[in-house]
């Protein structure tokens, strides 16, 4: 940025002459570069203040304004990362106020004021969490919840030269993205490899992702304690999340093609997984080594017969079993914590076996 004029030195006259600039036109300067952004930052702005007291101070920031939200409006990326600089180089603490008052950082990071009414909806998540890193609103918070429908992740504030704005706060403060996939189906995005730079995220759910198949971005997101992948039914390998033993909770993991367990079976903090599996998943043996498990749902496992390998889990407080083909449930009387069971559509398992475990576990309620 280009050193400051002493506004206080020059009157009316002198200020126009030596920035080119017309005060008492009621439009805002046409901005064509970052150069003439800064050029506005050098003189209308503080301009604004220093001639309060000729009666020019208020048109001088209905100006500045009318230039700012040129910028910050516009579709074009470019000029939109101009806008932000334009912010930053102000280094005014009213104005990182006066945008940070319409959001709010708890429990998500929700948008309003004048981000909302002035940025492109592609970019407001960008300039809420420059704004709220400068703003101080991230101040001792644990962590950052961003939710928003996305069409891929080209727009993600951790993408191109909009996110080199706010990587400091995504790299320094615990993430958690809620991303909800909402194209049509013939453009549906396949990619989330972005997401692998975002090594400080503690949560992602992914939704209605109904294109993706490789999970290998997350594998090195060693910090993941939640993990969610609803409707996104076209994955089949769980390979990448075999090293993420952070994870406490998967949910939703809803993969018609999922039969392969095993990347799961060195995931011993998980306490709650929730699978969709396919017709072809028989074996359950990796689940054996889960015992943190309060809550197991299985979902789609129609070729499953053989529940002994959940026989140790006896931490489980909620099981839910649909769809399987077992007629023996005597694997789960040791159950002891067990206070629900599900068994939706398991026509196959004899009212006797049933009876006989609601002896066993006279504490549980099980519904059919």
């Amino acid at each position: 940025m280009g050193s400051q004029i002493v506004l206080e030195s020059f009157d009316v006259a002198e200020i126009e002459e030596v920035s080119g600039i017309d005060l008492l036109q009621t439009t805002a300067p046409t901005m064509g570069s970052l150069e003439d952004a800064q050029t506005l930052i050098d003189t209308l702005w503080a301009l604004s203040r220093a001639l309060l007291k000729t009666g020019l101070g208020v048109q001088g920031l209905h100006k500045q304004n009318e230039s700012l939200q040129t910028l910050l409006s516009s579709a074009d990326e470019a000029h939109v990362h101009q806008g932000i600089q334009l912010m930053q180089a102000l280094d005014d603490p009213e104005v990182w106020q006066t945008f940070a008052a319409g959001i709010s950082v708890t429990p998500t990071l929700e948008i309003g004021g004048l981000i909302k009414g002035w940025v492109q909806p592609q970019y407001q998540l960008h300039v809420a969490l420059l704004v709220g890193q400068c703003a101080g609103l991230f101040a001792g918070s644990t962590s950052i919840d961003v939710s928003a429908y996305v069409s891929g992740l080209g727009n993600l504030p951790f993408q191109g030269v909009l996110g080199q704005s706010i990587w400091p706060t995504l790299q320094k403060t615990p993430l958690t993205l809620h991303l909800r996939e909402n194209t049509y189906p013939a453009n549906r995005a396949k990619d989330i490899e972005p997401i692998a730079a975002l090594t400080n995220l503690t949560a992602l759910s992914l939704t209605n992702w109904q294109a993706l198949r490789n999970l290998g971005p997350l594998e090195n997101l060693t910090r993941l304690t939640t993990l969610s992948l609803q409707r996104c039914p076209h994955v089949r390998n769980l390979s990448p999340l075999k090293g993420l033993t952070s994870l406490t909770s998967i949910h939703h993991l809803s993969a018609r093609n999922l039969s392969n367990l095993r990347p799961l079976q060195g995931l011993t903090n998980l306490t709650s997984l929730h699978l969709n599996l396919s017709e072809s998943a028989r074996d359950l043996r990796p689940l054996k080594a889960l015992t943190n498990l309060t809550s197991l749902t299985l979902y789609g496992a129609s070729s499953i017969r053989d529940l002994s390998p959940l026989k140790g889990l006896t931490n489980l407080t909620s099981l839910t079993l649909y769809n399987t083909r077992t007629q023996d449930l005597s694997p789960l009387k040791g159950m002891t914590r067990l206070k629900s069971l599900t068994l939706g559509s398991n026509a196959s398992v004899p009212e006797a076996e049933v009876q006989g475990l609601q002896s066993s576990l006279p504490g549980c309620t099980i519904n059919r």
